[in-house]
């Protein structure tokens, strides 16, 4: 009876969090970040604390991993609450963001800026995809993990890059993008582990660090400190439940 309490609280706290995002970012697409009137206008606090004053302001931008992360809840929320609305969500999602001409994934909606490819776009979509139904997501999810391995490099042996576009290749890698790229690839049978751990584990606590081995010093750090990210850490451990476990076994 406890269990059930529990788990009949948390569905009710998970409807109320997609309604409340629903009403709040809704608009042909999740946008970045809307004024939910509880957070006040960024200050020199913000600032002076390190901060981007920029992170806390209103955005009408909308970003194909943000929109991929909603599909992902509201297909799930469909399964635990019948929530309806990932037919829309979904179809919005593959018109917004996924060029079928060239088979990729923008990083913001089609037509609403210059063109600019990521490795975790091509990713998150991938994800997403694989939690809607139809042909035309099963194609787009395809061409996606086709564009990983051909258009950014993720194959074994060959150093993939993070983004295409303006000046390809040259800002830096990190792990947050090539760990996404790695487990949905992995979802499809491919296992570059070994390619990882070469370019970011740290040897002293097998971290992964935040920028490859060959980037140079951390720009967070001025002692020349590897920096590792938590959310980093846990999609490499979607990394090793995806390929059963290979090489995570010390």
């Amino acid at each position: 009876p406890l269990g059930k309490a529990i788990a009949a609280e948390l569905r009710a706290s998970a409807q109320r969090l997609g309604d409340s995002l629903y009403d709040l970012n809704w608009d042909q697409g999740f946008r970045l970040r809307t004024a939910s009137g509880i957070w006040k206008t960024p200050d020199a606090a913000v600032e002076n604390g390190g901060e981007r004053p920029g992170f806390y302001e209103p955005s009408r931008d909308r970003r194909c991993v943000s929109n991929a992360a909603a599909v992902i809840f509201y297909s799930l929320l469909r399964e635990d609450t019948g929530d309806d609305r990932i037919d829309t969500i979904g179809e919005n999602f593959l018109d917004l963001f996924f060029d079928e001409k060239l088979g990729r994934f923008c990083r913001g909606a089609v037509g609403d800026g210059q063109e600019y490819w990521r490795s975790v776009d091509q990713a998150m979509a991938i994800l997403a995809c694989k939690r809607l139904k139809g042909d035309r997501a099963a194609a787009a999810a395809a061409a996606a993990a086709a564009a990983l391995r051909d258009d950014f490099g993720y194959r074994s042996g060959e150093r993939p890059i993070n983004h295409l576009g303006p000046f390809p290749g040259t800002r830096r890698r990190n792990s947050w993008h090539d760990a996404f790229a790695v487990y949905a690839l992995a979802l499809d049978g491919d296992n570059l582990v070994d390619m990882m751990r070469a370019d970011y584990e740290s040897a002293n606590n097998g971290l992964l660090a935040h920028q490859a081995r060959d980037a140079g010093t951390s720009p967070y750090l001025g002692d020349g400190s590897a920096v590792h990210f938590s959310c980093t850490q846990a999609v490499w451990g979607a990394v090793g439940r995806a390929t059963g476990g290979t090489g995570f076994e010390a």
